[in-house]
C-alpha cells in the first residue's frame, strides 16, 4: 500500500472516465437462483412472527423484500449531465431507485453527491478522515479502499456475498478469474464488491470509406495498407478543407483508456508493444511494456509516421474536445477508437455522407495481441456497524441480474432508462456488473434473433432495445448518421469485428495488483522522452539511455515487486469469445 501520507494528495488526481460499456448477457443455459420473495403485506394485521420471518428471508436472499421500508444514507457519484435522465426525475427518485423501492423496499438517501471524479473524492476523503462514512459508499481507488479496512471503518461482506448474491451475479465475478475479487480481499475476507470492467477487445481503426471510394482505393487489409491511405487523405485533402487534411489523429497522451478513444495503443500493440503494462517476457519474468526492445521498434516505426505526414502534425495540442471537432468538421478520416465510438465521438457528425468503417488488423500469425487497461478500481463498501451489508449484493443482484433477464416485466421503468441512453450513473452504486465477456455475448444473441435461430423473447431488456434499433436501421435503409446508425455500426459492425478475431490477452490475471505498480516520475520520463522520439527530437537509440534512466529512478523497485507479486504466473491466454 502507498503511503498513508499522500492521503491528502490523492485529492484531485483522478479523472473521471464517462463509463459507458454495455454488455449485459448471460448464456441460454443459466437461470436465475431466486425469484422475489412474495412479502408484500396483504392485510393490515401481520403477526410478529411473519414480519420476523419476512426480515429474515429479506436480509438472507438475493431478491427477498424487507416487510418495512430500509432506507439507507449513500455517498453518490453523480454526472454533469445529471446522466441523461428526465428532468422530474433525481438521483433518489428515478427509475433504477423506483424499480429498487418496489422489488426490494430499499430507498437511498443521498449523504453526499460528488460531480464527477475529482469533487466526489474530495468528499469521500473527508467523510473518511471526519469518521463519518454514509451506510454505503462507492471507493474510487484500491489505495483508499486499503485506508479503510486498515483503519477497520468498513464491514466484512463475506458473508452477504454468499447468502444475497445471486448464482448468475456470482458467476459474472467468476468469470474474471480470481482477479476481480482478489483485488477487494484482505486475510480471506471480502470488504468491498468491486465494478467488473468488460473485456472490449482492442481497439479499430475507423477510416472514412466514402474517402476510400472517391479516391479510387482498395480498403486496407494490413495495418501498412492503412497507413499509407491515411498518407494519401493527407495528400489529396478529400475533405476539401481550407487548412487541410488531417493525419490519424490521437491524444498527446498516446495511450488509452477504457472509456476514451484517440490512443495509439493498436499501433503499440502491433509490435507487441504495452507501454506501462506488466506482463510476463520469455523467461517468465515480469517487465514493465515501457522498457522492452518491442517498444523501442514501435516508436521507431511511429516516428517515421510522423515524418511521412501520416500521424497528426498537431496532436501535442490536441484534447477530447478538439479532436472530436476534427471529426464532425470533416478534416480527419481516421483514427483508433473502441468497438463503440459511433456512440461517442461519431454521434455528432455534420456531414450526411460521411461513412465511417471499422477496421482490425492481425499480426503475420493470424492473431491480435493486446492488453486490459482497467483504468478504474471503483468498488462499494458497507460502513463498520452498518445493519444492512446485504442491501449491496441485493441491489446488485437486482439491477444487473433480475432486471436484466426474469424480472423484465416488473424492470419496464429500466428497459424505458436503457432505450432513453441514460447512463450508469442514474443507478445508486453507479458501479457496472457484468461478465468478462459481455459485449461479445450481446452481439451473438442478437444475431442469433436476426438470423432467426433464438426468439425475441429470448433476449435481456438491453439486447431487445439494441435489436429493435438495429432492425429499425435496417428498414430505414441503413442511414449514415444518427442513433440508428451508431447502434447498428458498434454492436454488429464493429463487434462482429471482434468476435471474428484471434484476440489474445497479454496481461490477463495480471492487472488488479500489478497495474498500481506505478510511479508518476516513472510515467512523465516515458512519456516525454517517447514524444521526443516519436518528433524526432532524440534519436531511436535514446530510447537505450531512457531505460537505464528508468530502472535508475525507481523502476528497479518497481520490477523487484512486480516479480514478488507474481505467484504461479499466468501467460498469455486466448479469449473465449
Amino acid at each position: 500500500m502507498k503511503q498513508i501520507s499522500k492521503l491528502a494528495g490523492i485529492i484531485g488526481l483522478l479523472l473521471l472516465c464517462a463509463a459507458m460499456l454495455g454488455g449485459c448477457e448471460a448464456e441460454d443455459n443459466i437461470e436465475t437462483d431466486q425469484k422475489p420473495a412474495d412479502t408484500k403485506v396483504t392485510s393490515d394485521v401481520v403477526t410478529e412472527s411473519m414480519k420476523e420471518a419476512q426480515w429474515e428471508t429479506a436480509m438472507s436472499t438475493p431478491l427477498g423484500r424487507y416487510p418495512e421500508l430500509v432506507t439507507y444514507t449513500l455517498g453518490k457519484m453523480t454526472w454533469e449531465n445529471n446522466s441523461n435522465m428526465p428532468s422530474a426525475d433525481s438521483y433518489e427518485n428515478n427509475n433504477y431507485t423506483r424499480y429498487l423501492r418496489e422489488l426490494l423496499n430499499v430507498q437511498n438517501d443521498n449523504a453526499f453527491e460528488g460531480m464527477g471524479s475529482v469533487q466526489y473524492e474530495q468528499l469521500e476523503l473527508m467523510a473518511i478522515q471526519e469518521g463519518n462514512l454514509p451506510d454505503i459508499m462507492l471507493v474510487t481507488s484500491k489505495d483508499i479502499l486499503d485506508l479503510l479496512v486498515e483503519q477497520d471503518l468498513i464491514e466484512d461482506l463475506t458473508p452477504v456475498y454468499e447468502s444475497c448474491t445471486s448464482d448468475r451475479i456470482k458467476e459474472m465475478y467468476d468469470s474474471y478469474g480470481e482477479d476481480k475479487l482478489g483485488m477487494v480481499t484482505y486475510d480471506g475476507k471480502l470488504m468491498a464488491f468491486p465494478e467488473t470492467e468488460v473485456y472490449t477487445g482492442p481497439s479499430l481503426l475507423w477510416m472514412r470509406k466514402d474517402w476510400i471510394d472517391e479516391l479510387g482505393l482498395q480498403e486496407p487489409k494490413t495495418m501498412e495498407e492503412a497507413m499509407e491511405i491515411i498518407k494519401i487523405f493527407v495528400r489529396e485533402n478529400p475533405g476539401k478543407n481550407e487548412e487541410g487534411n488531417v493525419g490519424l489523429a490521437f491524444a498527446p497522451s498516446l495511450v488509452g483508456q477504457s472509456d476514451i478513444c484517440f490512443s495509439l495503443d493498436p499501433l503499440f500493440d502491433y509490435f507487441h508493444a504495452y507501454p506501462g503494462k506488466w506482463l510476463e517476457d520469455e523467461n517468465g519474468n515480469m517487465v514493465n511494456g515501457s522498457v522492452t526492445q518491442e517498444m523501442k521498434t514501435a516508436l521507431a516505426y511511429l516516428h517515421e509516421q510522423y515524418a511521412a505526414g501520416v500521424l497528426d502534425q498537431s496532436f501535442m495540442l490536441r484534447n477530447k474536445t478538439n479532436l472530436s471537432d476534427l471529426l464532425e468538421d470533416g478534416r480527419c478520416g481516421a483514427f483508433f477508437g473502441w468497438w463503440w465510438a459511433p456512440d461517442s465521438p461519431l454521434s455528432g457528425l455534420k456531414d450526411a455522407n460521411a461513412r465511417w468503417k471499422p477496421y482490425l488488423f492481425p499480426d503475420e500469425n493470424g492473431e491480435v495481441y493486446t492488453s486490459l487497461s482497467y483504468g478504474r478500481q471503483y468498488c462499494v463498501v458497507a460502513r463498520k456497524g452498518y445493519e444492512h451489508p446485504e442491501i449491496i449484493p441485493k441491489i446488485i443482484s437486482a439491477l444487473f441480474d433480475y432486471a436484466r433477464y426474469d424480472g423484465k416485466e416488473e424492470a419496464v421503468g429500466v428497459g424505458q432508462y436503457l432505450g432513453m441512453n441514460v447512463d450508469q450513473s442514474a443507478t445508486p452504486f453507479l458501479i457496472n456488473t457484468d461478465y468478462s465477456d459481455a459485449v461479445f455475448r450481446t452481439t451473438r444473441r442478437i444475431l442469433s434473433v436476426m438470423n432467426n435461430r433464438k426468439r425475441y423473447s429470448d433476449l435481456t431488456v438491453l439486447e431487445q432495445g439494441y435489436y429493435d434499433s438495429c432492425q429499425e436501421y435496417l428498414k430505414q435503409g441503413q442511414p449514415r448518421t444518427g442513433f440508428l446508425w451508431a447502434a447498428y455500426t458498434s454492436r454488429i459492425t464493429a463487434v462482429s469485428k471482434l468476435i471474428n478475431a484471434d484476440i489474445r490477452y497479454v496481461n490477463e490475471g495480471c492487472t488488479q495488483e500489478y497495474n498500481r505498480l506505478t510511479d508518476d516520475k516513472l510515467e512523465e520520463l516515458a512519456l516525454k522522452t517517447f514524444i521526443q522520439i516519436i518528433i524526432g527530437e532524440q534519436p531511436v537509440d535514446a530510447f537505450d539511455a531512457y531505460v537505464q534512466q528508468w530502472y535508475e529512478m525507481g523502476g528497479r523497485e518497481l520490477t523487484e515487486q512486480a516479480n514478488l507479486i507474481k505467484a504461479g504466473g499466468s501467460g498469455t491466454q486466448e479469449i473465449e469469445k
